[in-house]
């Protein structure tokens, strides 16, 4: 086989493409895309730290972009990436580990992140706000379930309640349960991870 007939790769210019990164704009023109907010806890007050599209290191490193000033933290302690409207957390192998909720995240692995999430990084306790779910408020125009079964005029009727054909599928409960492997919250590993 001659090696000279095989088709080539061909390349493409990408300067006729616009740019859509946003590399060049500085931290006061980018707009936050959601919150990470510090809870009040020993010797840290309240604090809301604006979050933007691409990678936002967390750390008590002063070059991280969410810098908490706190001993419990590693210098770079985990990274929540944004790329989309995707917000993901992963922690960065850090020695006092992450949790999202009650679930301890492994390092280096992806997990998703959702409007009012409960974060952990060490000790320190936060919530996690996506800007366009706090903007939008309560009031998005559409209606709930129990929003359109409401008629003027009527006595509200208890609708959630199962009847006794009907039996009980499962236990209603506030708790998110991230034991479960079949939970569509948890992003499998994508990559082999390495063990030193």
């Amino acid at each position: 086989m001659d090696i000279d007939t095989l088709d080539a790769t061909q390349a493409i210019y990408h300067d006729e493409f616009d740019d859509e990164t946003d590399e060049d704009l500085t931290g006061s023109q980018k707009k936050p895309v959601a919150y990470l907010k510090v809870q009040e806890q020993k010797g840290l007050e309240n604090k809301d730290y604006p979050v933007f599209e691409g990678d936002n290191i967390i750390g008590r490193g002063e070059s991280c972009q969410v810098y908490i000033p706190s001993k419990s933290l590693s210098k770079e302690h985990a990274c929540i990436t944004v790329k989309s409207g995707s917000h993901l957390i992963y922690d960065k192998g850090s020695r006092n580990k992450t949790r999202r909720g009650k679930l301890f995240l492994s390092p280096d692995v992806r997990y998703e992140l959702k409007h009012q999430n409960e974060l952990t990084f060490a000790d320190i306790k936060c919530a996690y706000s996506i800007a366009a779910e706090t903007k939008a408020g309560d009031d998005t125009g559409s209606e709930t379930v129990e929003e359109a079964m409401d008629v003027p005029g009527e006595a509200p009727q208890n609708n959630n309640v199962p009847k006794k054909s009907e039996g009980m599928l499962a236990a209603n409960s506030d708790e998110e349960d991230y034991a479960s492997d079949a939970s569509s919250d948890i992003l499998q590993p994508t990559q082999v991870r390495n063990t030193k």
